[in-house]
């Protein structure tokens, strides 16, 4: 956002994406069972749950992970025009979209917390 944003902001901020393998995640989850137990856990088709344009789903996500850490880095006042920019990035660049070549895995689970006894 050129001329709203100073240089020096944009170069100190850094957001690692990390996107670990269905089997890490899994493998995480059991290292963790004083704390909660696995209910359900299954892999999710991801063609399935498009419902709304991949687009305007893809911007969503972001924004839904982001904002907050946008906020407090930037201000309040640029996450419409920034988002709203991506937005039309990716429909400058639709191949990012195509479901046939994105290779996403979608993990649902379902936790239950264990009651710790008390000292």
């Amino acid at each position: 956002m050129q001329g709203v944003i100073s240089e020096e902001k944009v170069d100190s901020f850094n957001v690692p994406l990390i996107y670990p393998s269905v089997k890490a995640v899994k493998e995480i989850l059991r290292g963790c069972d004083e704390c909660f137990s696995i209910e359900w856990m299954e892999i999710l088709e991801f063609k399935n749950m498009v419902s709304l344009p991949i687009g305007q789903i893809f911007v969503s996500w972001f924004r839904a992970a982001l904002q907050g850490t946008i906020e407090k880095h930037f201000g309040a006042k640029i996450v419409d025009k920034l988002f709203e920019r991506f937005a039309e990035k990716v429909k400058e660049f639709p191949d990012i979209m195509n479901t046939d070549k994105l290779k996403l895995d979608v993990l649902f689970v379902l936790l239950r917390r264990k009651n710790k006894a008390r000292p």
